[in-house]
């Protein structure tokens, strides 16, 4: 049965070097909380075009004279998702002497991984180095095998150490652990959380029709909280969602809700199953068994032979015309409305292009801040550099076709877009 969660599609040229998942900084090395200091120049609008840009509760600075306030930082100190424990920003994800909230030691011989202490590293996750999960493939710490560290101007590639490209020092602004991660381009910086929260909130969710004419491969959308420890199979939450019609003839199963806007409405043609809640905007045709374990919303009507389960309330505009096969709680009369759950407006939109546009412009990258060329891999000879560390760096324009290896220094997100053309 395949697993389906949120993804991130990539357009050509777009290399994203990290997994975005909140207004800030990801890492696993300890650091002291960054001093007060000014961020970059404010800077150009974005193609977003979103006159709040940052959360509400965002501080930033809007000028060159300080404001008092360390845009870079969180109210502890520490950058995104670092916390401050015991004097350091650390990353509580990974962190075994941090596992989840400060002071949380992991056992001996345990790992901590996704915020819980854990026996051992998932499969896929990497191998257990004093009690972090780490891949030993480009691990500059260990290399290869645990405790195997590269010297200084050599990165991990392929588990052996080679020559690396040489930038400058890590800029003030990574003091702490970096800078807030958002996109830039014509209006204000916008949150990549921001962006994240639209564009992922369900498990999949489409502009148009889920499997028409027809979904014919088992699917599976769940869902889980990295901040409460590492993913267990069937976490409630995993939704899916259309703006058009929903058709499938394989197992759909879905741990949070299914929302259908469309005229279409829904056609079950297999098992299938929402773990919260329902949401027709019309028809519901039952020509397989269907499970809900909350209320359903049908704002049609229900038809075909299979069974239908609902452990709440079905809400429905004529319970009297509800068929002797659909199972609910209670049933209540009225007029239904579903919204499309999908957001496809064309401000929506992450409008990839009009970034990469942006920083196209060397103003806007930050090359110049540690010392690199756009063009360090372009011409690749016996002993070049096939490593590239970045610091904290915001985004890296590199020119080139050359297939390398670039890696964040730390395990989290620092350089969140690289733009390789």
């Amino acid at each position: 049965m395949a697993s389906m969660r949120s993804v991130c599609i990539a357009a050509p040229l777009l290399l994203v070097v990290g997994v975005v998942v909140a207004c800030g900084s990801d890492g696993s090395a300890d650091v002291p909380p960054a001093a007060d200091q000014d961020a970059a120049p404010t800077p150009s609008p974005d193609p977003f075009g979103d006159a709040a840009g940052f959360d509400a509760a965002s501080a930033k600075d809007t000028g060159t004279a300080d404001s008092g306030t360390n845009p870079n930082t969180n109210a502890s100190g520490c950058s995104g998702t670092q916390t401050l424990c015991g004097g350091a920003c650390v990353v509580t994800a990974t962190d075994p002497k941090n596992c989840g909230v400060c002071g949380t030691a992991c056992k001996a011989g345990e790992v901590c991984y996704q915020s819980g202490c854990v026996a051992t590293c998932p499969p896929g996750s990497g191998t257990e180095c004093a009690g972090s999960c780490v891949d030993t493939a480009t691990d500059n710490q260990n290399c290869g095998g645990c405790g195997t560290k590269c010297p200084a101007g050599q990165g991990c590639v392929g588990g052996t150490c080679q020559p690396a490209v040489a930038v400058g020092a890590a800029p003030a602004k990574c003091a702490g652990g970096g800078p807030p991660i958002v996109v830039q381009g014509p209006a204000v910086p916008t949150c990549t959380g921001a962006l994240a929260a639209v564009s992922f909130t369900y498990g999949l969710c489409t502009c148009h029709d889920i499997g028409v004419p027809q979904l014919g491969s088992d699917s599976f959308l769940d869902g889980f909280n990295s901040k409460k420890g590492p993913y267990v199979p069937g976490g409630k939450g995993g939704s899916a969602g259309a703006n058009g019609g929903l058709k499938n003839t394989s197992q759909f199963d879905a741990t949070g809700d299914i929302t259908v806007s469309g005229a279409a409405g829904e056609t079950v043609g297999s098992v299938t199953s929402a773990g919260l809640q329902l949401h027709v905007a019309n028809n519901l045709t039952l020509n397989g068994p269907l499970t809900v374990g909350g209320d359903a919303f049908v704002g049609g009507t229900i038809s075909g032979g299979s069974n239908a389960t609902i452990g709440g309330t079905l809400h429905i505009p004529a319970c009297g015309a509800v068929p002797g096969n659909v199972t609910k709680a209670a049933c209540v009369s009225g007029a239904v409305s579903v919204p499309d759950p999908c957001a496809c407006k064309p401000a929506d939109i992450v409008p990839v292009a009009a970034i990469l546009a942006f920083y196209a412009n060397p103003a806007h990258s930050d090359n110049a801040l540690i010392g690199l060329s756009p063009a360090v891999f372009d011409r690749p000879a016996a002993g070049s550099p096939t490593r590239l560390d970045l610091p904290c760096c915001y985004y890296l324009r590199l020119s080139t076709a050359y297939q390398s290896e670039i890696s964040d220094r730390f395990l989290g997100v620092r350089c969140q877009i690289a733009d390789v053309g």
